[in-house]
């Protein structure tokens, strides 16, 4: 499988396991990467200088929301001693920040700054100014957690679940965020 995702121009699956929650995910991403738009979105870090692989982890931390190293060994097949430091070079850079470390893994996510405002990364059918501040507090939310419930979002803003799913709704509705998967097991993605 890894092969032939490799051969059609395919991101590598990444694995993930959780003794203590006895879980395993596989996750695919199905799109291929270095695509037109994924090229547009590195320009905007000057990335004529990175790696091959650098690409290729910033390009999964903006589908998923966050890359670790494990996953970036799995993406890219480096070694862990050389994908420590790759990605610490990405962390200097500014580009990526560092959210967490276990003994397995470094933890991080896309720096705000570089991915600019959310409205950058909207449609290009939505006008800037289309969204209220609410909506665009519950974007980067989203961005800084693919994962987030509307629970959560609700909590964070000081307001009630039945705002939140409204104000998802018209997000839904201006092609901004989608969900992918269900409720349980689902996550949300930012649209272009």
């Amino acid at each position: 499988m890894r092969r032939l995702m490799s051969e059609a121009g395919f991101s590598l699956p990444t694995f993930e396991f959780n003794r203590k929650g006895d879980t395993f995910t596989i996750r695919l991403l199905l799109h291929k990467f270095f695509s037109e738009d994924d090229m547009k979105w590195l320009d905007m870090f000057g990335s004529a200088g990175f790696s091959e692989n650098q690409k290729s982890a910033l390009i999964f931390a903006r589908e998923v929301g966050a890359v670790d190293t494990l996953t970036y060994i799995q993406l890219t097949g480096e070694k862990p001693e050389l994908a420590e430091n790759t990605l610490e070079e990405l962390e200097k850079t500014g580009i990526l920040i560092r959210k967490g470390k276990t003994l397995e893994a470094t933890y991080y996510v896309l720096n705000k700054e570089y991915l600019g405002s959310a409205e950058n990364e909207m449609s290009p059918n939505v006008p800037k100014n289309s969204l209220t501040e609410r909506e665009k507090r519950i974007v980067e939310l989203i961005f800084e957690n693919k994962d987030v419930t509307t629970k959560k979002i609700a909590e964070e803003l000081k307001v009630t679940e039945k705002t939140v799913k409204r104000d998802i709704s018209d997000l839904k509705d201006k092609l901004i965020i989608e969900r992918v998967g269900g409720k349980n097991g689902g996550y949300w993605k930012i649209l272009k």
